[in-house]
């Protein structure tokens, strides 16, 4: 996880550095994955750990979870604040928050606030005072991963086209065969598989409310 400030951050610069925050996080991941950012979720996290001989915050480990209670209460705390319109009920205000981040994130939008900062960042809860996850728990923003059309087309080309070039080159020097022509292609193809696809298939089965150490 990582903070974000936007008392600091007018216009929707604010979205350009949540996606370099992004890239940064998913780290390797980020080039060697057929999936990225689908949508984004509101999310409630919860400490679970906190390391006493480390002083550090990147020491904090937290559940991170989507389901129940994912705004604060602004009645019983003043950590966290947002803004509600108010004949929306807090479900379909999460609702609405989410739609309109996953929108900005893919740059469908451009609705401001007179300030000059996006309306939807006053939807998230965002911390105005206290430390940055408080003493037992905070608030925040997940990426869910969703199956990317361009970046498989792109594996596809980087793999194969040179291994479908190669097919081509052996089977002019070498008619009929078919079998050498094609180890390249097959052994490209299993890389991908192994490497690329299949901690995909998996981290895709196990997206779910779970641990995370701070980074």
């Amino acid at each position: 996880m990582r903070h974000v400030t936007i008392n600091r951050t007018r216009d929707t610069s604010i979205f350009d550095e949540l996606r370099e925050t992004y890239k940064k996080l998913r780290g390797w991941k980020w080039y060697l994955s057929m999936m990225t950012c689908g949508e984004i979720e509101l999310v409630k996290l919860i400490r679970v750990y906190d390391d006493d001989a480390h002083s550090d915050v990147d020491e904090v480990v937290v559940n991170c979870t989507s389901e129940g209670q994912v705004l604060p209460d602004l009645k019983t705390q003043t950590e966290y604040h947002y803004q509600m319109d108010s004949w929306l009920d807090k479900a379909s205000h999460v609702l609405k928050v989410q739609a309109a981040l996953s929108d900005f994130y893919r740059r469908r939008v451009r609705c401001m606030h007179p300030d000059g900062t996006p309306k939807v960042v006053y939807g998230v809860p965002h911390r105005v005072s206290g430390d940055k996850l408080g003493s037992l728990d905070g608030y925040g923003i997940r990426a869910i991963h969703y199956w990317s059309l361009c970046k498989a087309a792109m594996f596809a080309l980087v793999t194969q086209g040179w291994a479908w070039a190669f097919i081509v080159w052996w089977l002019l020097h070498h008619p009929g065969d078919v079998q050498n022509a094609f180890t390249p292609a097959f052994y490209s193809l299993g890389v991908v598989t192994v490497f690329v696809t299949v901690p995909d298939l998996f981290s895709s089965r196990s997206f779910a409310p779970s641990r995370g150490k701070r980074e």
